[in-house]
């Protein structure tokens, strides 16, 4: 009996300090769209393309409209980072998400950028942001913003390229994409896709990074669409991409593919030939 006691409270000892030892894995992922554009939730990019590579890396995404009031970032426990995926190149409230993102990464959230950075831009077009501001919140991640902007693009040549993680589904095009001036600023950042325009230094454009505090691929560069038939493909590999800019593997990922343990499985009957 003595025994049995021993073993027992020897347990309850490990258990208590495994509890005191615990910590709360950061799965939520805010993810920014604008309702104004996309009326709907689950027919954006963002959802369509993102929320699965998310989800299969262990990450709870829930949408932000930049379109309504934003939340209380000082709310978000739990958080991991914040992504912007706005498919449009102006924002209703650009000073309002933009202060969104800004108090996310002061908090520490890591930040991913994909596509344009429309929060930079109010609906009338002009720069709600300023080049400054703007940085001052990019340097968090590990790149700044240049005002030039790449319009002509018929004789960019490719300085650097990976192609396992920026030709995924899809390869690059002859002719690119234009493409905003973003450049690296932590030694630490990883450039995936560098161009330049042929004797124009000041033209070299890092469209694609990994930063310490997350990740930038730039519009035009992150995915393919073809609307005529709806096809999407991705440019940039979304799970190895998505690994390094969230820093993924750092705890357990629930599999995706089982419910209480068990291993689930679908069915599907079609009756269209009948």
């Amino acid at each position: 009996m003595m025994r049995v006691l021993v073993l027992a409270l020897c347990l309850a000892g490990m258990f208590l300090s495994g509890a005191s030892n615990a910590q709360v894995v950061e799965r939520r992922v805010f993810v920014l769209w604008d309702s104004s554009v996309t009326a709907r939730w689950r027919d954006t990019f963002a959802h369509l393309m993102l929320e699965m590579p998310l989800n299969r890396l262990g990450y709870v995404v829930e949408p932000v409209d930049v379109a309504r009031k934003l939340p209380d970032v000082s709310t978000f426990d739990g958080a991991r980072a914040v992504i912007s995926w706005l498919e449009a190149d102006t924002v209703p409230d650009a000073r309002a998400a933009f202060g969104f993102i800004d108090a996310a990464t002061a908090r520490g959230l890591r930040f991913v950028q994909i596509g344009d950075a429309a929060y930079l831009r109010g609906r009338d077009g002009s720069a709600s942001v300023t080049n400054a501001e703007a940085n001052r919140v990019f340097a968090r991640v590990g790149f700044r913003l240049a005002e030039d902007f790449v319009r002509l693009t018929f004789d960019v040549e490719i300085l650097r390229k990976d192609s396992a993680m920026v030709e995924f589904e899809r390869p690059l095009d002859r002719v690119l994409p234009p493409y905003p001036v973003w450049r690296p600023l932590d030694t630490r950042t990883r450039s995936l896709l560098v161009l330049r325009r042929q004797g124009q230094p000041e033209t070299e454009s890092h469209v694609v990074m990994l930063g310490p505090g997350g990740g930038l691929a730039s519009f035009g560069y992150s995915h393919f669409y073809e609307p005529e038939l709806k096809r999407r493909q991705w440019r940039i590999d979304p799970f190895a991409f998505l690994t390094a800019a969230l820093g993924a593997g750092e705890g357990p990922v629930p599999d995706v593919t089982t419910l209480v343990g068990r291993r689930i499985y679908f069915s599907h009957i079609d009756g269209d030939g009948w």
